[in-house]
């Protein structure tokens, strides 16, 4: 067995891009050898493969240290290594609750397959998911969405909001990060980029923001299993081919997921789909950003029609198991918690920028409108008429 293990060792080494060179040549040589080393032990790869076959870590952005592992062309593999964090599932708790999901839930078709998970080593690998782009990615082609996606994810939400919380005895409950930033920490203003500092003073100087955030800590009720994590990075439309048409969605990046409030899952939604709004504004350094906000490509009407179809789905998802008045008790919940869920899209753009760019202060401007405004916030989705009926 040692003698194997050698073999490997010498073989990954032998293979690994030189690391001669500038640090992020060395930190790149460091990262192919360590997921190789995870996909051999796993049993993913061969040592025939690793000898044999073109092998390519391609580094991908986000919170870990994630990397797309392609062999002989063909991606395979994301491979996500990350540093032992309280605020996240283990590897192993992820894989769990994504069996859960599949067993119990019959989500399989919606979810990632988990190719292999280690604690030990701060690991966890998936399937590649092949001839899929993220929402973010596809609305940024055309500033268009596929009409089918926003009722599909009401569908699999509904679902995922109806385990009780018997049946899912275990997990841990989780607060949304952005409660954080209601009483910084000194660690939140040494460890920060200049446009998360500036995020972070913009909403300190903000009462209707404060407010806001007041709001989501005094109401939070972790009372049913949740992604915890809604965002247009973490929705993959797919194809059967690469020339077919999109026709499926897959949820991914479970690690934040535990019991949690259905309503902070909804205020994602709408928070995105609001943002697109913000996203599609022409703007010019010269000219107030409202100058231009007619020419936006994605503008209310449709920012009001995802969000009614996606309600529609998930108010029907989930009528089995709540009247009419709870359904309407939900969205008023949600549409009031979409401030703070902006206020916490515009701090994760702003990680690692080294200024804040003129559409996140827009995102925290139509935040704090909202929270000023609760009528008009909900016009902006459609629902300003009648909250406790359900959109036709």
């Amino acid at each position: 067995m040692n003698q194997a293990l050698h073999e490997i060792e010498s073989a990954v080494s032998a293979r690994a891009p030189a690391s001669a060179g500038p640090d992020p040549v060395a930190g790149e040589a460091a990262t192919w050898s360590r997921v190789i080393r995870i996909l051999l032990g796993a049993g993913l790869i061969s040592t025939r493969e690793l000898y044999s076959a073109t092998i390519e870590v391609t580094p991908l952005s986000g919170r870990n240290s994630n990397a797309m592992v392609s062999i002989d062309k063909q991606a395979r593999y994301v491979v996500r290594m990350s540093p032992e964090d309280p605020d996240v599932l283990t590897p192993s708790a992820e894989a769990g609750l994504l069996a859960h999901l599949r067993d119990e839930h019959g989500l399989s078709a919606v979810l990632p397959r988990c190719a292999y998970s280690s604690d030990a080593e701060r690991c966890f690998v998936l399937d590649y998911v092949q001839h899929s782009r993220n929402l973010r990615m596809y609305w940024a082609r055309g500033h268009r969405l596929p009409a089918f996606h926003a009722s599909r994810l009401g569908t699999v939400l509904a679902v995922l909001h109806g385990s009780q919380p018997k049946a899912a005895s275990g997990w841990r409950a989780v607060r949304p990060s952005v409660l954080k930033l209601r009483r910084p920490k000194a660690s939140n203003y040494l460890d920060s980029s200049p446009a998360v500092l500036r995020t972070i003073g913009l909403l300190q100087g903000s009462a209707p923001l404060q407010q806001a955030l007041a709001q989501l800590d005094d109401g939070w009720q972790a009372t049913h299993l949740c992604h915890n994590d809604i965002r247009s990075e973490n929705l993959l439309l797919t194809r059967s081919a690469p020339s077919a048409r999109v026709s499926g969605l897959v949820l991914i990046d479970w690690e934040l997921a535990g019991m949690g409030d259905p309503a902070w899952d909804l205020a994602g939604v709408f928070s995105e789909y609001a943002g697109y709004f913000i996203d599609s504004i022409p703007t010019s350094s010269h000219f107030p950003p409202g100058r231009f906000m007619a020419w936006a490509q994605f503008g209310p009407q449709q920012v009001s029609a995802a969000a009614q179809r996606f309600w529609h789905a998930y108010s029907s998802g989930i009528a089995h198991g709540a009247g009419e008045e709870q359904a309407a008790s939900v969205l008023r919940k949600a549409l009031g918690l979409v401030p703070a869920r902006l206020v916490q899209t515009a701090f994760e753009r702003a990680q690692r920028k080294s200024s804040l760019e003129l559409a996140n202060g827009m995102l925290l401007q139509l935040a704090e409108n909202m929270a000023c405004d609760p009528r008009a916030s909900a016009a902006i989705f459609g629902f300003a008429d009648s909250l406790g009926a359900r959109p036709s």
